[in-house]
């Protein structure tokens, strides 16, 4: 059991190393223009300085100069179906070049933006505190606390969570949760001990209600976790209150020395995760695309579509298999359909509505699919070379679609 929640809290900071994504960008109406619409006017804009220039040095007259700007300006009004001062050009291109630069961010400066430098020392620190604690206690007082009933230190423990968690809202709100963090991890470590204590009669509990111990563990941290992050209006918080969802619903990282398994416990949950996973994307997207704002519920909007859309991915990606074993040819068909789908609609959404994490994991295991795939290919041993040599190919160019399309994948930088 200890194992099993150590890899919860190991499966929290790989998870939130990986990414914690931004807020997509607001909506303009520079979404409208197209390149071509956006090179022309900049065409324009040269245009109309060189004319302004013409006529300060009297290579042209003022009425002259006034028809060529008129005709510019023209040409502008069709392009942008209004009419528009030269002014007002300026000002369109200079903030449509700043939109453009915002948007081609890659995925890990997206990060740098939001889970900053001192957002990590916060997170590893509130880490380091509680295992430091514990190591120092074990050290200096031991012999003295062997002296003390089990009972006593299992009410200290949660004495002292309950403490950090509620205590945090005497301070300042950028401190508040700082405080809170601490007690929130620490309750992996109460649970762990009641479990040591109580191991007995909680197998019993579990074998005659025939209740998972590992999921009831993830459903009381996320219901804890979820609660204190809207007290606390905590993004961080309610990153790990759904990470701890998923884990309820069947997901699961398995930390092996120099390993790290990600999937799910066991395989008939696998369509039970996915299609809950799927639920809860299309909640949140649905949330983001018709901007609406729902009390309480928009500081998990970036754990629900970071690990809504990864466990989704993942379980199509088992269940497209062709080694998931199907039965059915159709139902077989069904689900490679219903992963392409997804994979172009997730890139789709995620760029017209600006959610980066959408468009960066639809992207990242659409290709992953089409590698699935290949190796479906029937090969035959005596063509296990040209297989090779044909993925070296594939991954060659996938590696130069990366680079010049880095917003549709994960880790691209």
């Amino acid at each position: 059991m200890r194992r099993k929640l150590l890899t919860i809290l190991i499966s929290l900071i790989i998870l939130l190393s990986i990414q914690i994504p931004l807020p997509a960008c607001a909506q303009t109406n520079f979404h409208d223009l197209t390149s071509s619409q956006v090179q022309q006017l900049t065409a324009i804009k040269y245009s109309l300085t060189t004319v302004d220039d013409l006529e300060s040095r009297g290579v042209l007259s003022v009425d002259l100069a006034n028809l060529q700007r008129k005709y510019y300006l023209t040409n502008a009004q069709t392009l942008l179906s209004s009419p528009v001062a030269p002014e007002q050009l300026t000002a369109l291109l200079k903030n449509y070049d700043k939109l453009h630069d915002v948007q081609t961010l890659s995925i890990k400066q997206r990060i740098a933006g939001f889970f900053t430098f001192v957002n990590i020392i916060w997170f590893a620190s509130s880490i380091l505190l509680v295992i430091a604690i514990g190591w120092l206690v074990a050290l200096y007082l031991l012999p003295i606390l062997f002296a003390i009933p089990p009972g006593v230190y299992e009410i200290i423990i949660y004495a002292v969570c309950l403490t950090s968690i509620v205590g945090g809202r005497e301070f300042a709100s950028g401190i508040a949760e700082f405080i809170a963090l601490p007690g929130c991890l620490g309750l992996i470590g109460a649970l762990t001990f009641s479990e040591y204590l109580h191991r007995k009669a909680l197998q019993q509990f579990y074998e005659e209600s025939k209740i998972d111990r590992f999921s009831l563990y993830s459903l009381i941290l996320f219901c804890i976790w979820a609660a204190v992050a809207i007290a606390y209006n905590s993004v961080t918080i309610a990153f790990l209150s759904v990470i701890s969802l998923e884990t309820f619903l069947g997901f699961s990282v398995l930390v092996m020395p120099l390993c790290y398994f990600i999937g799910f416990r066991e395989r008939k949950v696998i369509p039970r995760t996915t299609a809950a996973s799927f639920l809860l994307l299309v909640f949140y997207v649905g949330l983001k695309i018709t901007q609406t704002d729902i009390a309480y519920l928009n500081i998990f909007s970036s754990g629900a579509l970071f690990m809504g859309a990864f466990v989704y991915f993942i379980g199509l990606l088992i269940l497209s298999s062709k080694w998931h074993g199907h039965n059915n040819l159709w139902h077989y068909v069904g689900l490679q359909i219903l992963t392409i789908v997804s994979g172009v609609a997730a890139i789709f959404i995620g760029s017209v509505w600006h959610i980066a994490q959408l468009q960066g994991i639809g992207g990242t295991f659409l290709f992953l699919y089409l590698l699935e795939k290949y190796w479906e290919l029937p090969w035959k041993k005596q063509s296990w070379a040209w297989a090779t040599l044909g993925l070296a190919v594939l991954l060659y160019l996938s590696s130069l679609i990366v680079r010049m399309y880095p917003q549709y994948f994960l880790f691209s930088v």
